[in-house]
This record gives C-alpha cells, sequence and structure tokens, in this order.
C-alpha cells in the first residue's frame, strides 16, 4: 500500500513538473495598449486545456492581453478588474428573468467580445462562475469560451442548475481599451444665442469626436470634429427640427453612435422694454413664430436664475411681474418653448431697478405758491417732480429733490395745475400717478381796518376769478381762528361783534367753489376805539396762533 502511494505521488509530481506553465507576456501592458486580438487567440488555443478552474481560465486570456491580473478566484477576478479600473460592471438581462441565455440587443452596450461575464448564484449569494464573451451568434444571442464546463466559443451563454435552482444574476465588466470606444451618449441638447449647444460625456482613449446631423426623414451630414465633449451648431435655424449624435475616435478605430432626441431650435427672444408700473415690472418682447410658449427667468438683487412663469401660446408677449419689492433689482430672460425643446437666451437679460408708485398725499395753496406732498418710497434716492397746466399738452418735469414736499413758486391765479412724482434709484425711475390737481388761488392781503361807530371796518385785496372770501377772527384769549363771515360779493365787512378797547386780529381766505386759498398766518390786529374811527393800528398775531380751516 505504502509503495502503490509512493508510486502515485511520484507520478503526480512529474506530471506538475512538466506540465507547461501558460504563456505570458514578459511585462504587463498599460490599458492603452491592452490587445483584444491577443485575449481571443489564447481563449480559442486554450479553451480545454484542462488546467485551473473558470477563473483561472479568464484570468490567462486576459493577462495575455495585456492586463496585469493575479485574482485566481470568481470573485477576486471581477473585484481587481474594477479595483484597477479595467473595466466597467453592468447587469445584464437574461432571456427568462434570472435564467436562460444573454441577446446582445437586450444588452445593448453592456457586454461585447473578449469582456468577461460574471454568474452569481441568487440561493447562496455567491460568485461560481466567469466565462469571456465571444460576442454573438447569427441569433443575436451572446456565446462564449468557458474553461470548466467547456465551451469553445460558439456555445449560447446560458444558466444552469446551482444550489438546486436555476437562478443567477449576471453581470459582465465592460473592458475600457483603444480598440473598442464606447458609443458616447448625447447628454444634453441646449438652445443658446449663438445656435444649438450639443454635449455628451467623454469617452475613455478618445482623442476626439466626429459630430453629425440631420433633419427628421433626412441624411446624416458629419458636422464638426471636435477635441472637447461640448458643440455648438451656429448653422441652426429657427423653427427647424434636427437630430444630433457623436462619435468617438482615436486613431485605431471610431465607435457606434446613437442618435438624440428630436430638438427644434427656436432662436433668442429679443426684449422690446422694460418698465415699472403702478401694479410692478413690466416685459415685452418680440414675437417668435416657432414658440408654442414662453419660459420667463428672474434674477433678484444678483442672486440665482429660476424660471418664473409660464406663458401659453406665443401671441402673448406682455407680462407684468407683480411680486416685486420696492428697492430690488431684478433681472429677466425669456425663452421659447416648443414641445420638449427649450430654445435660447440672451445671457444678461434685461433689468431694472424697481421703485413703487410715490403716492400723492396733499395738495395745497400756498401763501407763495402750490404744495404738493408724497409718501416715501423704499430704496428711492430722490424724487422728480412734473407739472402740467390746463393748456398744456405734456408734463413739465421740474427737478429732482430729495424730501417728500414740494412747493411750486411759479404759479399764477386762476389757473388750474396738476402734478406728478416718479421716485429715482441710479438711472431707474418708478411709474407715476395720474396726477394730482389744484386750482391756484392768491392769498388775499388785508390792506385797510379802521374803527367805526358800528364796530371794525375791513378791506382787502380783490382776487380775480373767486366766488367769495372768508373773514377769520381771533380775540386776545383765543388760540384759534373763528370765522366770521362769508363774503361773496365785495372785498370789505364791518366787523359789529366786538368790543371797546380789545384788540382783534383778522386774515381772509378767497375761495372757488371748494379750493381755497393760502392765508396770513399773522393776520392784521387793530384795537376797537370808537374815537379814532380812521386810524389804522397792524400789528403781528401771537406766534402760537393755530392755523384754521
Amino acid at each position: 500500500m505504502t509503495k502503490r502511494l509512493l508510486g502515485l505521488l511520484l507520478v503526480v509530481f512529474a506530471t506538475v513538473i512538466v506540465l507547461p506553465t501558460f504563456a505570458t507576456k514578459t511585462k504587463a501592458a498599460k490599458i492603452e495598449e491592452y490587445n483584444l486580438g491577443d485575449t481571443m487567440t489564447y481563449a480559442e488555443r486554450n479553451w480545454d486545456n484542462g488546467r485551473g478552474l473558470c477563473a483561472q481560465f479568464v484570468n490567462e486570456c486576459l493577462s495575455y492581453g495585456g492586463l496585469d491580473l493575479s485574482g485566481m478566484r470568481v470573485k477576486d477576478l471581477y473585484n481587481e478588474l474594477l479595483a484597477k479600473e479595467y473595466g466597467t460592471s453592468y447587469k445584464l438581462t437574461l432571456t427568462n428573468g434570472k435564467s436562460g441565455s444573454i441577446r446582445m440587443s437586450d444588452n445593448e452596450g453592456k457586454v461585447k467580445k473578449g469582456d468577461p461575464i460574471f454568474f452569481v448564484c441568487n440561493v447562496c449569494g455567491e460568485f461560481e462562475h466567469v466565462v469571456l464573451c465571444n460576442g454573438a451568434n447569427s441569433d443575436g444571442y451572446v456565446q462564449d469560451y468557458a474553461h470548466n464546463k467547456a465551451h469553445n466559443g460558439k456555445k449560447r451563454t446560458y444558466t444552469y442548475g446551482h444550489c438546486g435552482s436555476d437562478n443567477w444574476t449576471i453581470y459582465s465588466i465592460s473592458i475600457d481599451n483603444g480598440d473598442t470606444l464606447k458609443t458616447p451618449e448625447v447628454k444634453s441638447i441646449t438652445g443658446t444665442a449663438k445656435g444649438v449647444e450639443v454635449k455628451w460625456d467623454a469617452v475613455k482613449f478618445a482623442d476626439s469626436y466626429n459630430v453629425y446631423r440631420k433633419q427628421p426623414g433626412g441624411k446624416w451630414t458629419t458636422f464638426k470634429a471636435v477635441k472637447g465633449t461640448s458643440y455648438t451648431d451656429t448653422t441652426a435655424q429657427n423653427g427647424k427640427t434636427y437630430i444630433y449624435t457623436v462619435r468617438a475616435c482615436n486613431e485605431k478605430t471610431m465607435s457606434g453612435f446613437k442618435p438624440s432626441a428630436e430638438f427644434k431650435f427656436v432662436d433668442k427672444i429679443k426684449f422690446i422694454s422694460i418698465s415699472a408700473t403702478t401694479k410692478g415690472v413690466k416685459l415685452q418682447w418680440s414675437k417668435n413664430t416657432a414658440a408654442t410658449s414662453y419660459y420667463l427667468y428672474r434674477s433678484v438683487d444678483g442672486g440665482k436664475w429660476a424660471r418664473y412663469a409660464t406663458i401659453k401660446g406665443n401671441t402673448k408677449t406682455t407680462y407684468t411681474d407683480t411680486k416685486v419689492e420696492s428697492g430690488k433689482t431684478y433681472r429677466y430672460r425669456v425663452r421659447g418653448v416648443s414641445g420638449s425643446s427649450v430654445g435660447a437666451y440672451d445671457s444678461t437679460g434685461v433689468g431694472i431697478s424697481y421703485l413703487k408708485t410715490p403716492a400723492l398725499k396733499s395738495i395745497q395753496n400756498t401763501k407763495d405758491g402750490i404744495s404738493v406732498k408724497w409718501n416715501s418710497v423704499q430704496g428711492a434716492t430722490g424724487y422728480r417732480v412734473y407739472r402740467r397746466a390746463e393748456a398744456d399738452k405734456g408734463w413739465t418735469y421740474l427737478g429732482v429733490i430729495k424730501g417728500t414736499t414740494y412747493n411750486d413758486k411759479k404759479v399764477q391765479n386762476e389757473v388750474v395745475y396738476t402734478y406728478t412724482v416718479r421716485a429715482v434709484l441710479k438711472n431707474s425711475l418708478s411709474a407715476f400717478e395720474s396726477g394730482i390737481t389744484l386750482r391756484h388761488i392768491k392769498t388775499p392781503e388785508i390792506t385797510s381796518i379802521v374803527s367805526v361807530e358800528k364796530g371794525l371796518s375791513l378791506e382787502w385785496e380783490t382776487v380775480e376769478g373767486v366766488s367769495g372770501y372768508y373773514l377769520y377772527r381771533k380775540a386776545p384769549d383765543e388760540k384759534s381762528w373763528t370765522r366770521i363771515a362769508t363774503v361773496r360779493n365785495g372785498n370789505e365787512y364791518v366787523d359789529k361783534n366786538v368790543e371797546e378797547g380789545v384788540e382783534y386780529t383778522y386774515t381772509v381766505k378767497a375761495f372757488f367753489d371748494k379750493t381755497v386759498s393760502a392765508y396770513n398766518k399773522d393776520g392784521v390786529t387793530h384795537k376797537f376805539l370808537r374815537k379814532n374811527e380812521n386810524e389804522l393800528d397792524c400789528v403781528e398775531a401771537d406766534d402760537d396762533s393755530d392755523d384754521i380751516d
């Protein structure tokens, strides 16, 4: 027994000694120099050499092609390929869910000739098998070279019963190399102010990219070879629909291509005007016949752009943004839209520093003109004041002031004036109200007060164009004025309700309809003395005197 065992061991030892090691290259090449032909040649010659298990066989094939590998177990080989970034892992689709064969058409871009295919058992959860893809047969099914369960490269890749169940998840690792360039995916197509911008993902080992364009139903035209991953088609025409595709290229080969979705080019929208109104910011732009609607974008105080509104149809070319705040700066862009195609836009857009319309508070006659008041506006650095007389066809600009009150001294009696105000911030102006109107009435001055037998006789200036006068009086112990008479005819009055030796102060307002003039706040003072009927005694009124209604 001992001699027999010893003899058997010697035979085994001798067998191991004489078996040739698998052919390897002395130095593993870089991934860029990986040679698919060498890999497949080794697989064809060694698929049934009977040495090692499935992982060792696939390892030897890929190493002969130029990959630096050491993993001899299925899972180790899978992880090492990914760790060294030799390829990309994809989960493959099987013809029967988790069993069956693999169709190339169901796994486009995920597996190709020379890629290892890994089997993971869904029952035990382990990597159990690996084969080398040999492309597809005439029916479109993936074929493989497999070492244990030997396949000669002409047999379909299929699942088999394991752990008592035909239940697998199958992965490929698509090897990246200079002989097989991946098909670029068009990532985005965008309308810009210069034309249609096409972007795609970079493809490993590509030196350049050929860009192609066609119209639906037309033929492809080689449009441009570029080094980067984007290209702008400046010849695109407004309203026309295009399809784009890209092929990766290097000195050895050219990738496949995948057409993009259809894209209708909608040219840049031109703004006509932007202005502040009493309701907000009003925009107007030119109509684009290629658009079916418009997207409005807004940026506030230099912040990020955001899509703000959708205007349906292409005939409405105005929009008023009512959600604005006084003192803030707004910029706008408009893009034409047709289906899923979004058109070009002006990168800078149009902008305005919005100011709220000043609210006119009051207008009144003063002793030397007309006074206008308004509410202050957030963000305004000043206010422009405008005036229009009844006979004027347009507004007259009166100047810019810092405050919220303006006294117009260049007015004429009997003339009706309308005033309005616009807030100012640098080059931006607010909208303005229709205005506030007042008839200017000159302030009448008392010219004579004399004591007569019946009281104090007063006379004042005649004001042209008025309906009459209001006469006011204030006794020494009174702080406010009391209206004592309304005189509609003439310009004189005798105050009979006076007492001997008492000083009275008088003032007068002229009126026309409901409009009144200003008045002399100091008034004219006179003491009632029957013995000095012809004396005129005028003194200043008390500084504490109140305004009168």
